[in-house]
């Protein structure tokens, strides 16, 4: 081969070689754009999974304030464009004054708008996150009716109810709906003990023979006792106790803040624990009373002794523990002692206490109302006129004050019926508004 067939060979290798890499780059641009595209697909996807947790978060939020808004009223729109862009020019301004609320979930974030004065609300989700510059959004709009007829309140069935066993001793059960049930064995603590109502239990049941004629089955029976969460009560709260840097901070509850469901995001408040009739030590609180502070009290990571009077408007204490998971928690305790007299704030109907762990009761205080307990109640003293309990008790933290349920000493609980609890009793959290329509604005 001479050397002009060498010049040709170089120059058809070098050809290829070109050809080769365009086609490999043309290749390599097709592959990156459709995999751009696929996971701007996804993202787009995910965005609307993302705004369905988010719708479900705004009916939540609305079931806890029917009142809630978090925009000025809409100003009317020419078409769902127009409608689209003012939502997230309303996400926008909230982002600027550093109130927007972005939630967090799998696949991206979420956050919802309600405008005042109507029965709209939207939820917005992000995918893969709000600030993301190839962030897909998508706008969901629900107009609903408010369920005026349900006034969302649990009423008792029985003076004790348990999902773990109960000892009933003392000086028992009475009134005229004083019933007892245990989703476990249902004990007699002493031959003496009487309970004037139906009792049953799924299991073992000392109290089945002495049942009036007109009860059901005495065993086998499951009653549905639904989990006592103190966060799920937040809603309610006006005070927040709250622990922070190791100082002591009142801010405002859930029913005066924006994010109801979240403990000690509330606005600082000027008033002192004292001034509320509060005093602390390192996660102990204690209620004093000397105060004509009538509120409902959240108390945010701690425990409670109660050892001072109610003002003439009433308190609702709620104690969440500081380290909480299903069945193992830190703290949340309530201990009663003395003789008090104690009655639920209005704004709480009938609702006295709710215990993130234990509750124990001694003296003879005189507390009315309702008492929801996570885990085990401790009844050593003789409550009052009218009261329930009701101990969720299918855990028992190691380490919590009361090993069992229990009714003790002198112990009575008397219950006569009418004593109603908000926010409490399984309640689907959509079910305050009917939802009449459900759109994605394009």
């Amino acid at each position: 081969m001479d050397n002009r067939d060498d010049g040709i060979a170089i120059i058809w290798v070098v050809l290829a070689a070109a050809f080769i890499a365009a086609l490999s780059a043309v290749l390599i641009f097709r592959a990156t754009s459709n995999s751009d595209q696929q996971l701007a697909e996804r993202r787009f996807d995910t965005a609307l999974f993302v705004a369905d947790s988010g719708l479900n978060a705004a009916l939540e939020q609305l079931y806890l304030d029917p009142d809630f808004f978090n925009a000025p009223t809409d100003p009317g729109f020419a078409d769902e464009s127009a409608e689209k862009d003012w939502v997230l020019g309303e996400i926008a301004d909230m982002d600027a004054l550093g109130t927007l609320d972005l939630e967090p979930v799998e696949g991206g974030e979420y956050a919802y708008v309600r405008p005042e004065d109507s029965e709209v609300v939207y939820a917005v989700g992000f995918s893969p996150s709000y600030a993301d510059p190839d962030v897909s959004s998508r706008v969901i709009k629900v107009d609903y009716t408010p369920d005026i007829d349900n006034t969302y309140v649990f009423l008792p069935n029985f003076g004790i109810a348990s999902g773990g066993e109960v000892t009933v001793g003392g000086r028992g059960v009475g009134g005229i709906k004083g019933g007892a049930h245990s989703n476990e064995d249902l004990k007699k603590g002493n031959s003496k003990t009487e309970i004037t109502g139906c009792t049953s239990a799924t299991d073992d049941n000392d109290f089945e023979p002495d049942n009036p004629p007109e009860c059901g089955p005495g065993t086998g029976v499951t009653e549905e006792i639904p989990d006592v969460i103190p966060t799920e009560f937040h809603g309610l709260s006006t005070i927040d106790l709250c622990i922070e840097s190791g100082a002591t901070v009142i801010r405002e509850g859930g029913a005066l803040s924006a994010k109801p469901g979240k403990p000690c995001t509330g606005s600082t408040l000027g008033a002192s624990a004292a001034s509320l009739g509060w005093s602390r030590s390192g996660r102990l609180w204690t209620y004093n009373g000397g105060s004509t502070a009538s509120e409902v009290f959240y108390i945010a990571g701690g425990s409670a002794a109660m050892k001072g009077d109610s003002p003439p408007g009433g308190i609702t204490v709620i104690v969440d523990a500081w380290d909480t998971t299903m069945c193992a928690t830190q703290g949340g305790d309530l201990a009663i002692s003395g003789n008090i007299q104690l009655t639920p704030h209005t704004s709480a109907k009938d609702l006295m206490f709710v215990v993130g762990r234990d509750i124990s009761m001694g003296g003879t205080s005189d507390v009315f109302g309702i008492m929801l307990v996570h885990e085990q109640f401790d009844i050593g003293g003789n409550p009052g006129a009218n009261n329930a309990v009701i101990g969720w008790g299918e855990c028992d933290s190691p380490g919590s004050p009361e090993p069992t349920s229990q009714i003790r000493g002198s112990g009575k609980i008397t219950y006569n019926g009418g004593l109603e609890a908000p926010l409490y009793g399984g309640k689907n959290a959509t079910g305050l508004v009917i939802i009449d329509r459900w759109d994605e604005l394009q």
